[in-house]
């Protein structure tokens, strides 16, 4: 019963994993550049190159016939892969022992019937693969390919059925053949759905609804890590903070050096136009008297003036400078220290949670071992209560006369016993 338990999840798993292909129309054909190219050289535009699911209103891309080929060569791998799952899934005749003998011989016969069918679908397969690998497809010989797999489908859905309505009642270990047997069939029509979505339609709304049932069971799996996700998020709303105020004070500093430059380009016009004034004014001064000269000696005493307060004010600025940049440096340091202490908080909140994961894990599983002890405990119990009421049916007890009311009660306690024992069952 283990072993059936550990396959029907493991070949579930991977049906699912085989079965997620992107909806986009043009997802079979990427990362191959000669496919793309042929596909281009084949394919012809359809007039209408969408089509609308009428069961969920949704709007999707018709394939073109390379792209459809493409997509039955995809599912005829995943036919491969389930034929892998077939030969190591655990012998039906094995499972039939704990059952009795006509229900376990017709559960032996409806599980051959189905893997009879399951080959001759993946046969189907295969010979639909050659027919569409041939250089010139026969119509005829296509369309009698897909009304024998659509046949063989549905008899695989009827055995199905079928194989449920025969292992209702039965012990656990029929169960866990139940969910193998429909793990497979479900991936078996899950294939034989797209398939006559591509072929008729070109498009996969049936692979849609799979997938939506997919993502439904997964829902649980995320709640369970949406808490450890919050504190992620916070630490990235601070980090995102710290790359703003990063880039507020990177703005600051390149405004701050353009203001500096503009000042530069404003001296040194300045400064040229001085020097170009003291060229004429010492020209002047070499025809002029004494007065003139004084005069201009003043103005040169007074353009100097003039060059020193602007070399005053350039050093003042960029002392100023020098002072924002420390500030935002020591700002930016303590935003990092900020940042590292988030980060260390946040670590120990996820090392903290994964500590009451694991507890939580190795709490179930010791639940579980306790279960299993407490029903090998039951089975043995079961076995030797059954062996004794065999033993007393089949050796009757003589009873002297006179003693025949304190029989009855020793029955009726018996009785009792039976109704306790199939109470516990």
């Amino acid at each position: 019963a283990r072993r059936s338990l550990a396959m029907t999840d493991v070949e579930t798993d991977a049906q699912e994993r085989h079965l997620s292909i992107d909806n986009d129309a043009s997802s079979p054909l990427d990362g191959d550049d000669g496919a793309r190219g042929e596909a281009a050289a084949v394919a012809e535009p359809d007039e209408n190159d969408t089509w609308v699911d009428p069961r969920t209103g949704e709007v999707f891309h018709r394939l073109s016939p390379f792209e459809r080929k493409v997509v039955s060569l995809v599912i005829g791998e995943g036919v491969e892969r389930l034929k892998l799952l077939q030969e190591l899934k655990v012998d039906p005749e094995e499972q039939a022992e704990e059952l009795s003998k006509a229900q376990g011989e017709t559960i032996g016969a409806i599980m051959n019937r189905q893997v009879e069918l399951e080959e001759r679908f993946q046969a189907l397969l295969l010979e639909r693969e050659e027919i569409n690998r041939a250089d010139l497809p026969m119509a005829h010989a296509l369309a009698r390919n897909k009304e024998e797999s659509l046949r063989v489908a549905e008899q695989m859905r009827a055995t199905t059925d079928e194989l449920c309505a025969n292992l209702k009642g039965t012990p656990d270990v029929n169960a866990s053949i139940l969910r193998t047997q429909q793990a497979i069939a479900r991936g078996m029509k899950v294939m034989s759905n797209i398939i006559e979505d591509v072929d008729r339609d070109g498009t996969w709304p049936s692979l849609n609804a799979f997938n939506a049932e997919m993502d439904a069971a997964k829902a649980a799996e995320e709640a369970a890590v949406a808490e450890a996700g919050e504190d992620e998020g916070e630490s990235e709303g601070q980090e995102k903070s710290l790359e703003e105020k990063k880039a507020e004070i990177e703005a600051a500093e390149k405004e701050s050096a353009a203001t500096i430059e503009a000042l530069k380009r404003e001296i040194q016009a300045k400064l040229k136009s001085n020097a170009i004034e003291l060229r004429f004014l010492e020209a002047d001064l070499k025809g002029k008297g004494d007065e003139e000269s004084q005069m201009a000696r003043q103005r040169i005493s007074e353009l100097e003036r003039k060059v020193a307060e602007a070399e005053a004010l350039i050093e003042e600025e960029q002392s100023v400078h020098k002072a924002t940049c420390e500030f935002l440096q020591n700002r930016i340091d303590n935003l990092n220290k900020q940042n590292e202490e988030t980060q260390e908080r946040h670590k120990r909140m996820k090392d903290e949670m994964e500590r009451k994961i694991m507890a939580a894990t190795q709490d179930r599983e010791a639940a579980e071992r306790e279960l299993e002890e407490e029903k090998e405990l039951y089975e043995k119990a079961k076995a030797a209560y059954d062996e004794w009421l065999s033993k007393k049916e089949t050796e009757p007890v003589a009873r002297p006369e006179g003693q025949e009311g304190g029989g009855g009660g020793e029955e009726g306690e018996g009785e009792g016993g039976k109704e306790g024992e199939g109470g516990k069952e």
